[in-house]
């Protein structure tokens, strides 16, 4: 097991990307062994992965003494998910090193569902998006484990920029952003994150491999991303997670902007993805 659990995070090659410009399943431990059925992998595999990544997420969001996330959690449970914003804010604003914790973490899967809460929620990460490294599901979330490592550089001499803030966000297993018919918007989207590059330009996301929107083919599933540094111009953009045959047109101008193409790839049965994510100085 201690072998497994070092494996989650291994080296490995890189993924396609593209430009781009914006019901959950039943949820528990039954949702995480069919994780497989997702992405087409067996679902022995996907779902040793999924157990991993469970066990990883609840060290780190599991409650106990000294858990500071408490007060936020208590207004949860208690309906009141406002307060639980105010106390998550008024946590984060005092210095609390790690926010977002609070999206692996169960007790806060309300905030989710709520499309009010929802869009508060995630002013309130955007706002504080300090860590490298981040898990945007919690444990039970259905759908293929997936690892993306991303390398923000300066355009067009590959120098790593610290700093740089990422916006993230992709469909679940259902192939929707949000709960309801058709998929939903991304800028509303259930599943997302805000990353910030470390000192080498680099950054870490946990999630599941997204699905294409309801009645799209296999090749439609795309992760959003927008990004934003001082002294850099800002956009958006998605890649694909897995390989897909671009139309020539496309292609080309994504690789004219700077993109990497190469596979995507299993190591130790998790998906695992890389890409290279570069930025224009602005002439300002």
């Amino acid at each position: 097991m201690q072998k497994l659990i070092r494996s989650i995070a291994p080296r490995a090659r890189l993924c396609g990307a593209s430009r781009g410009p914006d019901r959950r399943p039943a949820r528990g431990a039954a949702g995480i062994r069919r994780a497989g059925q997702v992405g087409g992998a067996a679902p022995g595999r996907s779902g040793a992965v999924a157990l991993i990544t469970v066990a990883l997420i609840a060290g780190a969001a599991a409650p106990g003494a000294g858990d500071e996330l408490a007060p936020a959690a208590a207004a949860v449970a208690d309906g009141d998910l406002q307060l639980a914003l105010g106390r998550m804010a008024e946590l984060f604003e005092a210095g609390y090193p790690t926010p977002s914790q609070v999206l692996a973490d169960p007790r806060f899967s309300p905030l989710r569902e709520d499309p009010e809460a929802r869009a508060g929620w995630r002013d309130l990460m955007r706002a504080h998006a300090r860590e490298s490294r981040v898990t945007m599901v919690v444990p039970d979330e259905p759908g293929e484990a997936m690892l993306v490592r991303g390398h923000v550089v300066r355009s067009p001499d590959g120098v790593p920029i610290a700093g740089a803030v990422l916006e993230i966000s992709h469909t679940d297993a259902t192939g929707r952003y949000e709960p309801g018919e058709g998929a939903g918007k991304d800028r509303r989207a259930r599943l997302f994150a805000f990353v910030r590059s470390d000192h080498e330009g680099r950054f870490e996301l946990r999630t599941v491999k997204p699905a294409p929107y309801p009645g799209s083919s296999e090749g439609a599933a795309h992760v959003h991303f927008r990004i934003h540094a001082d002294g850099y111009r800002s956009y958006g953009a998605d890649f694909r997670p897995y390989d897909h045959p671009r139309d020539p047109e496309e292609r080309a101008t994504s690789i004219a902007r700077g993109w990497r193409f190469s596979t995507v790839h299993h190591e130790d049965e998790l998906l695992v993805c890389e890409l290279t994510i570069p930025m224009q100085p602005r002439a300002d």
